[in-house]
């Protein structure tokens, strides 16, 4: 499976691949909730993104490299919910400043979806 890994992580764009033996490094595997091996984790701004267990194929493989690199680049930026936010606190200015009601809800609305999906993708 080791050619096969690095055959993957050689590919252009592909996540830099860390070899870490757990029987040596104990902690390690304890600290990730490695339980079984092989065990490969992808990490993203130091978050765990995905997780492989077990032997797997080279396909397999390049898929969850692929998966990996995708969400590297798309990673969402600190931008992203300021503009969610910001744009629900506009749309409740709107609504206060011509007494519309709906536009009152809808701004709640946008805010508190906002504030929700970024409490889930900090969550994890």
């Amino acid at each position: 499976m080791l050619p096969d890994l690095l055959e993957a992580a050689a590919q252009p764009g592909a996540p830099r691949l860390e070899v870490v033996d757990v029987s040596s490094a104990p902690e390690a595997a304890s600290a990730h909730g490695v339980a079984g091996t092989p065990t490969i984790i992808g990490f993203v701004g130091g978050a765990e993104v995905d997780r492989l267990v077990g032997r797997k194929g080279p396909t397999r493989i390049h898929v969850f490299f692929d998966a990996v690199a995708t969400q590297r680049r798309h990673r969402p930026s600190i931008v992203d919910p300021v503009v969610r936010f910001g744009g629900g606190a506009l749309i409740g200015v709107l609504g206060l400043a011509t007494d519309a009601v709906p536009l009152l809800v809808f701004a709640a609305i946008v805010v508190l979806a906002s504030a929700r999906s970024e409490w889930k993708a900090r969550r994890g």
